[in-house]
């Protein structure tokens, strides 16, 4: 049993670690074509997350409840 579940959590970690994707609360960042997108929509946010990665060149924040953005929203985010 238990080397089951070993192979299963081994397998999973391969799969993300070999995918141009990384997950990060709130967000789900993915490399694309020299790009970097974070993925924050649906996920219920009232402002704009400051833990996406200072890298991300696109930014989605469709159907969430932010209301109020402001020029410091993005203060960390470099492109």
């Amino acid at each position: 049993m238990l080397t089951c579940i070993f192979l299963l959590i081994s397998d999973s970690y391969e799969f993300f670690n070999k995918a141009n994707y990384s997950r990060s609360y709130p967000c789900d960042e993915k490399r694309q074509n020299g790009s970097v997108i974070a993925e924050c929509n649906g996920r219920r946010l009232r402002e704009v997350p400051q833990t996406v990665g200072k890298y991300v060149t696109a930014l989605d924040l469709s159907d969430n409840y932010i209301t109020h953005i402001t020029n410091e929203s993005f203060q960390g985010l470099q492109n």
